[in-house]
């Protein structure tokens, strides 16, 4: 069953924005079992976004997407994913970018196994502003992503970024125990 939800109405006041922190805007499948056996599944929602109005800055606001989650019967909950998705210009209107040059598009944490919460694998998808960087610097940058002992090896799993480049990179942590 898709359900849909909009915004909190704005506060009574008529201050503020139209809702505070994390609005559902879509869950599509949504599934309930109140008559599930124990270990079974008794909410599912296979896709979910909503907005971070929380984490709003100069009126862009991230929105994260949650995929396959739900509870169990015996108050287990599982995930397969959760996306976190800045809109473009987001890592600028918070001034990460002046600092690094840097703009985040994605992180993201995938579950291996939905019902271990504990193992996960981080990720992060980005674009380098290094040809901003370029032209302010007596030097030409070159950026490396990975273990500094694979520079320069043909398979040795690292990412170049140098002027000229888009810039963009994506690059994944290894399993992550807590």
């Amino acid at each position: 069953m898709p359900a849909e939800l909009g915004r909190r109405p704005a506060s009574t006041s008529g201050v503020g924005p139209p809702s505070d922190g994390i609005v559902l805007a879509a869950a599509d499948p949504l599934t309930f079992d109140p008559g599930a056996p124990g270990t079974a599944e008794l909410l599912r929602i296979g896709t979910a976004v909503a907005s971070l109005d929380a984490l709003e800055a100069n009126d862009l606001v991230p929105t994260v997407e949650f995929t396959n989650f739900g509870l169990r019967r015996n108050g287990k909950f599982f995930m397969s994913s959760a996306v976190v998705r800045g809109p473009p210009g987001y890592t600028k209107a918070l001034g990460i970018a002046g600092i690094l040059p840097l703009q985040i598009e994605t992180i993201s944490i995938n579950f291996p196994n939905p019902d271990d919460l504990n193992v996960f694998t981080l990720g992060l998808t980005g674009r380098f502003l290094i040809d901003e960087r370029d032209n302010l610097l007596p030097f030409t940058p070159v950026i490396h992503i990975g273990d500094p002992s694979g520079i320069g090896q043909p398979s040795g799993g690292v990412t170049t970024v140098a002027p000229g480049s888009n810039g963009i990179f994506t690059f994944d942590f290894d399993p992550i125990r807590c």
